[in-house]
C-alpha cells in the first residue's frame, strides 16, 4: 500500500508506529518475547523499509531493470517457499535440520532451513527465468539426492516416511507459483510477457 499509493512520509511513520503498537501489545499479553530484539527496532526497519519500498516500486514499473525485477521475483517466491517450510515444520514437524552451528537445535534447525529454502528458490527462479522447464524437474530430483545425503549423515532428520515424496510436491507446486509470478510481474508491472520487450538490451 504505501508504495502502490506512494505514501508520504509522515504515512509511514504512522503505520511503523502501528506495528510498534501491536509488538507491545503482544507482549503486554504474554503471547510474544523479546529475546535479544527492542520494539524500537521494529520502527526503525519498518521506516527504512517502506522508504526503499517507494524507489523499489518506481523502479519496476518505470525502469525495467532486470536486476530489480528478478530481486522482487527472487524475494517473492522466497517468502512463499520459506512460508511452505515453516508451516510443514510447525504443523507436522516432519523436519529437522541439525548442523551443530548453533547452541539452541530451534536456532539450528531455522538458520539451516533458510539457507536451504534460499537454494531452491534460486533454483526455481533460475529455472523459469531461463525457461528451463525440464531443469526444473532435474532440480527437484537432485534435491532429493540432496535430502537423502543429508539424512544418511544426519543433518537432516525427517519424521514421516512421506517427507520427501511431500517436498517433491511441494517444490513442483512452488515452480508452478513462480511461473505465475514471473508472468504476473511481467505482465503487469512492463504490460507484456516477452522479456526482450520488457527489457531492452543495454539494461540486461
Amino acid at each position: 500500500v504505501v508504495a502502490a499509493y506512494q505514501l508520504k512520509f509522515r504515512y509511514i511513520l504512522i503505520i511503523s508506529a502501528m506495528f510498534m503498537g501491536i509488538e507491545e501489545l503482544f507482549l503486554h499479553w504474554d503471547i510474544y518475547t523479546h529475546h535479544w530484539w527492542k520494539t524500537v527496532y521494529t520502527g526503525a526497519l519498518m521506516t527504512i523499509g517502506f522508504s526503499i519500498s517507494k524507489i523499489w516500486y518506481v523502479w519496476l514499473t518505470e525502469r525495467y531493470m532486470t536486476f530489480v525485477h528478478y530481486a522482487t521475483f527472487f524475494l517473492g517466491m522466497l517468502a512463499i517457499t520459506s512460508t511452505i517450510m515453516f508451516m510443514l515444520l510447525a504443523y507436522f514437524h516432519n523436519n529437522w535440520f541439525y548442523t551443530g552451528w548453533f547452541a539452541s537445535a530451534t536456532h539450528d534447525s531455522v538458520n539451516a532451513t533458510m539457507i536451504y529454502v534460499c537454494v531452491v528458490t534460486v533454483l526455481l527462479v533460475w529455472s523459469v527465468a531461463k525457461e528451463f522447464f525440464v531443469g526444473a524437474a532435474m532440480i527437484i530430483a537432485g534435491l532429493r539426492i540432496v535430502d537423502i545425503l543429508l539424512i544418511y549423515y544426519g543433518v537432516l532428520l525427517v519424521s514421516i516416511t512421506t517427507s520427501l515424496v511431500l517436498f517433491t510436491l511441494l517444490q513442483a507446486g512452488a515452480f508452478i507459483l513462480s511461473v505465475m509470478l514471473q508472468n504476473f510481474i511481467m505482465k503487469n508491472c512492463y504490460g507484456t510477457s516477452k522479456k526482450d520487450v520488457a527489457f531492452p538490451a543495454k539494461n540486461y
